[in-house]
């Protein structure tokens, strides 16, 4: 099995609260415009097919 690593930074970022009634709150935080590489490389160990194809994934954001 392999072995998890959690890492964790506390920083701050753009977020307001949307209330969805009956007492259900939702944290909504800015996502900055930017572009990463999705999925896994076909070399990679331990790779999974839900994993492919390895693709650019382009974030517009919408942050109201």
């Amino acid at each position: 099995m392999p072995k998890i690593v959690i890492n964790r930074t506390q920083k701050t970022a753009q977020y307001y609260v949307e209330d969805l009634g009956n007492e259900i709150k939702l944290n909504m935080v800015l996502i900055k415009s930017g572009s990463f590489l999705m999925g896994s490389p076909e070399d990679e160990l331990e790779r999974s097919d839900s994993e492919s194809p390895q693709h650019l994934v382009n974030i517009t954001a919408i942050f109201r």
